[in-house]
């Protein structure tokens, strides 16, 4: 193994010295660990550490930081024993070789290890070490030539990172302040919203837990975002990139928002005004890494933008097919799904339903065009009414009673493909991970039906949306019946029909005709749905979507 001479290890040794005590404030250290207690874990588990790891545990034991720990000797405050580890996942992971000693957990399932299958070594090599794999040395690279020089990475990347932290945090200070001597605006009583050309600060909250803090400008002359603040971190228990990922999204709305290009650049204040580590991971992780020609400019491109927009926006691959298709905007599409203007099934729902999808994500036509505009409003009434059946089938039902347990993040998992011929959506549905029962129940089936409501999770059901106004539905159901039947025949499995509340209207049904019309389709095997909204509310949510969409840039 590649080893390091005797004086750079001492000045290796000098410099972590001097890390760790300017880093006291932000690290927790375990304390010097006895030479006989590293003897008795080398006899229990057949290994023999290199020397500068038993220095480092002579010296230190274990270091503990913000997303930051090398495994030792330690106390409770500096996490997991080395040998509780080594035992946990020798046990988990049958594959795991014995010669490998794991110093620090990297995430995304793998760890950084050292290889001890050399007695008395006087340093080791750093392996990456995907450990859901098989562990073997044909997995692995090697990530540092020895351990101090890790440590010292580390530790350099750790004192880097709460640099940029107290840099970004006394600029996002002068930015708010500037921002409120100019608009006085505030949350609780609002005020003058800033134009885009000028700084504009925000914070990325789930609830009262903070996950990041930008500052942003749109640039006029030449047409780009600038970024002056770009901070995040990973926040226990939420999960991994949630950070990054929602700042990330939040400067990919801005720019297309602001009118601009989709470019991005920073300024000097965040990281040298380099494209920030964080965003370069994440382009990794999602296997599209920036090209080096953008990380040498410092910037985003338009085109860095529009891809990075694409692969965090999770559209089907049959709603990319329809983008490419039609030669439609991505930024758009992706726009309205992360701004929450559509759901990402809504909007999948226009992709594949609609004959101009860019229209109705820009706000419909007007209504002096009435037929493009009463096309559209109904594109967006079945959009919506769909939404609504998505929602309720994702909620888990509990057994308590009179009520309803609602879990954050407790929901079903929803498959759901749509078919345009028919108007239709294909349901598969998993249940949530609170849920004990083995069967899905149908919500809003109608008084009276006869068919089946209650399927087995993982049964495929067909619902026809059928976004009828009363006149209409007393019209066109007795077809839509009709249709439904040919189309249960052709896939073979449960059909239901979704109408809006106007089923129930009195002025338009009578009770005879009501039941007249849930005979028919019992006797043809289909169920009736009805959803709680009724096609003027449907129309009023069409409205205020394409309101939406209208003001989104300036």
């Amino acid at each position: 193994m590649t080893s390091t001479s005797a004086p750079l290890q001492s000045n290796l040794r000098s410099d972590i010295s001097r890390l760790i005590q300017s880093l006291k404030e932000y690290i927790l250290v375990g304390g010097a660990c006895p030479i006989e207690r590293i003897r008795d874990f080398e006899k229990m588990f057949n290994v023999s550490l290199p020397k500068d790891y038993q220095e480092f545990l002579s010296l230190y034991g274990a270091i503990s930081g913000n997303q930051f720990s090398i495994f030792g000797f330690g106390n409770e405050k500096t996490g997991i024993l080395l040998s509780d580890l080594i035992l946990l996942l020798r046990l988990q992971y049958i594959t795991f070789s014995l010669n490998f000693v794991p110093i620090e957990d990297l995430g995304q399932g793998e760890m950084a290890c050292l290889d001890c299958s050399e007695t008395g070594s006087k340093s080791s090599a750093v392996y990456r070490v995907p450990i859901s794999k098989n562990i073997g040395f044909e997995n692995t690279e090697i990530i540092s030539s020895s351990f101090w020089d890790y440590l010292h990475t580390r530790l350099t990347k750790l004192k880097r990172e709460i640099e940029q932290i107290e840099t970004g945090l006394a600029i996002l200070e002068q930015r708010v302040k500037e921002f409120q001597s100019a608009s006085n605006y505030n949350h609780a009583e609002g005020g003058k919203l800033p134009r885009n050309h000028v700084w504009r600060p925000y914070r990325f909250c789930v609830q009262d837990v903070l996950l990041g803090a930008t500052v942003v400008q749109h640039v006029k002359g030449d047409n780009f975002l600038n970024v002056d603040v770009f901070m995040t971190e990973e926040v226990p228990p939420y999960e991994p990139d949630s950070g990054v990922k929602g700042l990330t999204l939040f400067l990919l709305c801005e720019a297309y928002k602001c009118g601009g290009t989709m470019e991005i650049r920073f300024t000097e204040n965040v990281e040298g005004g380099r494209i920030p580590r964080k965003i370069q991971e994440l382009a990794e992780r999602l296997q599209l890494p920036i090209p080096e020609k953008s990380l040498s400019d410092r910037r985003l491109t338009p085109r860095d933008s529009r891809t990075l927009f694409a692969a965090l926006t999770p559209f089907s691959p049959e709603a990319f097919a329809r983008i490419s298709e039609l030669n439609l905007s991505i930024e758009r599409a992706c726009y309205v799904v992360q701004k929450g203007i559509w759901s990402l099934q809504e909007a999948e729902t226009i992709l594949l339903s609609a004959v101009n999808p860019d229209r109705l994500f820009s706000g419909g036509a007007p209504t002096e065009q009435r037929l493009l505009y009463g096309q559209d409003i109904l594109y967006g009434r079945t959009t919506i009414l769909g939404g609504y059946l998505d929602r309720a089938l994702s909620s888990p039902q509990h057994d308590l009673i009179d009520s309803n347990l609602e879990v954050e993040d407790d929901e079903r998992s929803l498959d759901i493909h749509w078919l345009p011929s028919a108007s239709a959506k294909i349901y598969k549905c998993a249940p949530a991970p609170s849920e004990t029962s083995d069967h899905l129940q149908i919500p809003w089936t109608v008084q009276g039906s006869t068919v089946p409501s209650q399927f087995a999770f993982g049964q495929q059901f067909a619902v026809i949306v059928r976004a009828r106004d009363g006149v209409d539905i007393c019209q066109s159901i007795k077809r839509d019946i009709q249709l439904a039947y040919e189309l249960g025949q052709k896939l073979n499995q449960p059909v239901f029909i979704l109408l809006p509340y106007d089923f129930y209207d009195p002025d338009i049904f009578e009770d005879k005709v009501r039941l007249e019309i849930i005979a028919i389709a019992n006797k043809n095997g289909i169920g009736l749905l009805v959803c709680p909204e009724t096609s003027l509310s449907l129309d009023t949510q069409v409205q205020l979507r394409f309101n939406s969409s209208r003001i989104i840039r300036e």
